[in-house]
């Protein structure tokens, strides 16, 4: 599970089975989708896993929109790297602005639905 805000990116992760109170996870994020270029990384044993923030360097940070459309690679590694996870994700910026006026939503009648 993977969710964060406009400066960090938090992780967490459920491990399961004999050793997962002992197993090691390495997650690293790149700077693109396929790239080497690592923007930050940790690595974490056992229940510590559970909760894991990570902080990209602001000079690092590009926030996704649809005319830059960036997304970062992120690789989740168990063990010596024998189970290993790759996916991506994008920060985008969302706010609502004050209303300056009050308004009516007019929505026109609909046509031919039940």
């Amino acid at each position: 599970h993977v969710h964060g805000d406009l400066t960090h990116m938090h992780l967490s992760a459920t491990l399961s089975g004999p050793a997962a109170s002992r197993a090691t996870v390495s997650i690293e994020v790149n700077s693109e989708v396929n790239s080497s270029d690592v923007v930050c990384s940790t690595t974490c044993i056992g229940e510590a896993c559970s909760s894991v923030e990570l902080a990209i360097p602001s000079s690092k940070r590009k926030y996704w929109s649809p005319s830059s459309p960036h997304l970062y690679g992120v690789t989740l590694r168990v063990g010596g790297g024998n189970d290993t996870v790759h996916s991506y994700f994008g920060m985008r910026v969302v706010a609502v602005a004050q209303r300056m006026a009050p308004s009516v939503a007019r929505v026109p009648p609909q046509v031919g639905f039940d």
